[in-house]
């Protein structure tokens, strides 16, 4: 499935002023990757985070002291309204098309964006492109195993709900030669499927092709519930799993 731009962006607009509030695995994930790479940010003089949001990365690496006044930060995102909400430099681009000159960013991180790609191989040769040689490129992702289980579940009982599919880390084939990719699964619990449902809507993190949309009756939501808790409860709450996987890659080739 080709993502449409024009709705990811609209969708994150609309939920821009409340995604500070809301987006609590985007800041949990956003925290490991600064925590995990401490002296590379230090170290960077000029960093581009791409889908940036409401800005995460540049405000855990300021709570954690690793910026100082020589380093230039710029936040990039495809939605005008989250980057109102930062204080750095900001660019308004979708991600896969960069307006940015080679060699001029010795770091690109990214948090919880990639996901939403058309082609994930060829941002990261772009990203390549756009490195100096020894500059680095950190990023976490949704990846395959991602909310399986309500996949399964909605499988199983016919009921039209779409969630995306996520990329598998082993398709991954770029111009980096120096790449490492590891992999975490972050596991939440949630009182009922709308609850779930809406955790995601609150973000934006949504995407509904419309000449595919179905209704969903409120049984079907009754029935859902009940047979995900059958198949993955803990302790009388649904589970949900959210896989995340970290590439880690350094530019040692031109």
């Amino acid at each position: 499935m080709q993502f449409n731009k024009k709705t990811i962006a609209n969708n994150f607009n609309k939920a821009a002023q409340n995604y500070q509030n809301n987006a609590h695995l985007q800041q949990q994930v956003a925290q490991n990757l600064v925590q995990n790479h401490q002296n590379i940010i230090k170290n960077a003089k000029n960093i581009l985070d791409l889908g940036s949001g409401s800005g995460f990365i540049a405000q855990l690496c300021q709570q954690q002291n690793l910026l100082n006044l020589q380093q230039n930060f710029i936040n990039c995102d495809i939605a005008i309204n989250m980057l109102k909400t930062t204080k750095q430099k900001s660019i308004n681009c979708d991600i896969e098309f960069l307006p940015i000159k080679p060699d001029k960013i010795d770091l690109i991180i990214s948090s919880l964006s990639f996901q939403w790609l058309n082609n994930f191989n060829q941002t990261l040769n772009q990203i390549h492109q756009i490195l100096p040689k020894n500059g680095y490129f950190i990023c976490a992702f949704l990846s395959k195993n991602t909310l399986k289980e309500i996949k399964f579940c909605c499988q199983q009982l016919n009921i039209p709900i779409k969630i995306n599919n996520f990329l598998d880390p082993k398709q991954i084939n770029c111009n980096f030669n120096n790449i490492k990719i590891t992999t975490q699964t972050i596991k939440k619990n949630y009182n009922n499927v709308i609850e779930l449902i809406n955790s995601m809507k609150k973000i934006g993190a949504k995407y509904q092709n419309t000449t595919q949309s179905q209704s969903i009756s409120p049984q079907q939501i009754r029935d859902l519930n009940n047979f995900y808790l059958q198949k993955f409860s803990y302790r009388s709450k649904i589970r949900s799993n959210w896989e995340i996987s970290y590439i880690f890659a350094q530019k040692t080739n031109v």
